[in-house]
């Protein structure tokens, strides 16, 4: 009677439940850079997560800003759940560090910043002449050189790109 899934949800009220838990489970196996976990760091969820090589390491290292659970062992899983609910200082503890991380380091406003950084360097490496483009990541024998993308045709000519300021 503890565990409730109620399915798809709109944003307010989404947001609303995320208040109301003191946990985020996430048992995927891979996840790329997961937004529903930062959504439910940022309402102060302590994240639990199955150990990745994906972009949960970016997110939260383990006993800081949340735990990380090797393997597929539920025992083990409702154990280390169990304790850290029991345990309520250490579970503030760790939701707020999990809160102060996202604030800090995935906002938008920080996203924006650094977006723009990277353009304001690729605008320069094109404005230089000194832009190359990076390798797809399956380039093989049979494949172009751009692997499975294809580029922006301003990328395949360069002199066609206008960069503000440069003419």
């Amino acid at each position: 009677g503890r565990i409730r899934l109620p399915g798809r949800m709109a944003r307010g009220p989404m947001l609303e439940e995320l208040d109301r838990q003191d946990v985020f489970v996430l048992l995927s196996d891979f996840e790329g850079f997961p937004l529903a976990l930062v959504e439910a760091m940022a309402r102060g969820c302590v994240p639990i997560v199955a150990e990745s090589r994906s972009g949960i390491p970016e997110l939260l290292t383990d006993g800081e800003e949340g735990l990380v659970v090797a393997g597929r062992d539920y025992d083990d899983w409702a154990r280390r759940i169990t304790e850290l609910w029991a345990d309520r200082r250490r579970l503030a503890r760790i939701s707020t560090r999990a809160r102060t991380t996202v604030r800090r380091r995935f906002t938008v406003e920080r996203a924006a910043r650094e977006f723009d950084r990277l353009f304001a360097q690729v605008a320069d490496e094109l404005a230089a002449g000194s832009f190359e483009r990076p390798r797809a990541l399956h380039q093989g024998a049979e494949r172009s050189v751009t692997g499975d993308v294809l580029p922006p045709p301003s990328l395949l000519r360069p002199a066609a790109v206008h960069v503000a300021g440069l003419g």
